[in-house]
């Protein structure tokens, strides 16, 4: 018994020692953790999905049952606004998913600010469930955002070719997808604003954030979080280890030194000169994953150059601080969040 992503749902399924592959649980959800009985003929499980946070769940030979509601009181007192999927075709002729969530509040014929939510990752994906991601997203509808969030190319639950396209090319493909996708919904939905968009994302999200700026102007707000600016810097300083970043995603197996040039390529710093968007810059001190001089050198050379730029960091926390961080951080990072859009995307 496995589970795995499958277009933006994770679902269990059962493996025969053939390879044949049989469905378990189905539907638009998001599986956590399961167990089996003895008799293998229950199934018992944890999910969520686009609108609700997880519950426990059974599958027997009658069905699929939910059998907790955990969370009854705590929906009573939020808004939450389900996201409606979508689908487009990028230009290369693959189908791309996302999902799309109105502010609360919306009014037809009314236009909004609108904010480009990126994954981490890469080989990560959005999906059908509401987590701490997905909190974000809500919360920022709430304060009158569309939030529009993809699964570019390198994102996992559409194949081996799809997830593994941008080995070696970080910055292409992907790049492509998601200015696609921003001009997909432009196109698509009448209460999309164009002249007032962002951009966001942490980690790997954080990594096209910090490209996106250097390579295009078209929003008109930033925040990138535990981000990767540098790859020559970060090689051997992760926890990810030193084999697998820069030295085999990037640049072909070899080591920074050995092909400096490719590196320094592939690394967003060295497109600070052309950023012209405003950049919040939010990293936590106790970052292992993406250690905390990324974000240092990127502030440090926006601020020589005198771009418009703001570095808030978070002490003792780790790179997951948004899932796993202390409350008050966790808040107080929404609330820069909200804050740096509200300014540059609403002028307040």
């Amino acid at each position: 018994y496995v589970k795995f992503p499958d277009h933006g749902t994770t679902n269990v399924y059962r493996v025969s020692l053939e390879g044949e592959v049989e469905k378990v649980t189905d539907g638009k959800i998001t599986v956590g953790g399961f167990s089996i009985d003895e008799s293998g003929e229950v199934l018992a499980f944890s999910a969520s999905d686009a609108v609700t946070p997880s519950e426990l769940w059974t599958k027997d030979k009658e069905g699929m049952r939910r059998v907790t509601a955990m969370n009854r009181e705590l929906l009573k007192k939020i808004r939450i606004v389900e996201p409606e999927e979508f689908w487009f075709t990028a230009s290369d002729g693959v189908k791309v998913q996302g999902w799309i969530v109105k502010p609360q509040g919306f009014r037809r014929g009314q236009k909004y600010p609108t904010l480009i939510q990126i994954h981490g990752g890469p080989r990560s994906a959005y999906g059908f469930k509401l987590d701490s991601a997905e909190h974000e997203f809500q919360v920022l509808a709430d304060q009158g955002y569309v939030v529009v969030y993809t699964n570019p190319r390198a994102s996992i639950g559409y194949g081996e070719q799809f997830a593994g396209l941008i080995s070696g090319h970080w910055g292409e493909r992907d790049y492509q997808d998601i200015m696609e996708a921003t001009d997909y919904v432009i196109k698509k939905y009448p209460f999309v604003e164009p002249d007032r968009m962002g951009v966001l994302g942490g980690s790997y999200g954080g990594f096209m954030t910090n490209w996106i700026v250097g390579h295009t102007d078209r929003y008109r707000a930033a925040v990138t979080m535990r981000s990767i600016s540098n790859w020559y810097s970060f090689h051997g300083t992760s926890d990810i280890g030193w084999m697998t970043l820069p030295t085999h995603e990037l640049i072909n197996g070899k080591d920074p030194w050995d092909d400096p040039e490719l590196c320094m390529e592939k690394s967003p710093i060295t497109y600070v000169k052309n950023v012209k968007t405003p950049l919040l810059i939010l990293h936590s001190e106790a970052d292992y994953r993406c250690p905390i001089e990324q974000g240092e050198q990127l502030f440090i050379a926006l601020k020589k150059l005198g771009k418009t730029v703001e570095f808030v960091r978070f002490p003792d926390e780790p790179h997951g601080m948004s899932r796993t961080g202390k409350p008050k951080h966790r808040v107080e990072r929404l609330q820069h969040i909200v804050r740096w859009f509200d300014i540059y995307l609403k002028g307040n």
